[in-house]
């Protein structure tokens, strides 16, 4: 057999769609990038509490490390929508009006939509404190839909919503 027929030969070998498939599963299976359904609810639950801290601590940076940086981000609030610069700008705008910011979820639903898509859902309440002293009282709640990229959780949509408490 010569060079050029052996090549064919691995050619097709390499090219049966059978073949190329179990290949692909293998290596996808075992790239590592994915996460058991407990263990993606455990890093969403991990996810969602470190970005509560972070609202509480006003750590605008710790809560944009968390999001996917990306054209697809969007968040929505009380019905306006925000792509991933502008909602860099309304978080720091955001916070920086503020002196105090206490902040609770009511319950944290999980739900798994994919192997590395998971949603979460937060009624929340909470005191936002300006920096005049004036103290105001919300309750809402807020969605995100977060994506494992580089196997890593990240928040890529979001959605919340906020009613006066009093």
């Amino acid at each position: 057999m010569n060079v050029k027929d052996s090549f064919t030969k691995h050619l097709r070998l390499f090219l049966n769609p059978y073949l190329f498939c179990t290949l692909i599963f293998v290596i996808g299976c075992n790239s590592g990038n994915t996460m058991s359904e407990d263990s993606l609810r455990q890093s969403m639950t991990t996810l969602m509490e470190n970005l509560k801290n972070a609202a509480i601590e006003r750590d605008v940076d710790k809560i944009l490390s968390m999001c996917d940086e990306s054209p697809e981000f969007l968040f929505i609030s009380d019905g306006q929508d925000f792509n991933y610069n502008n909602f860099v700008k309304i978080e720091h705008s955001g916070f920086a009006s503020m002196q105090k910011h206490q902040l609770s979820w009511d319950t944290l639903h999980i739900k798994i939509l994919g192997s590395d898509v998971v949603a979460a859902y937060a009624p929340f309440h909470q005191v936002i404190t300006d920096t005049s002293g004036i103290e105001s009282r919300f309750k809402g709640g807020v969605s995100w839909i977060a994506v494992q990229k580089d196997g890593i959780l990240k928040l890529r949509y979001g959605q919340a919503w906020h009613a006066v408490d009093n």
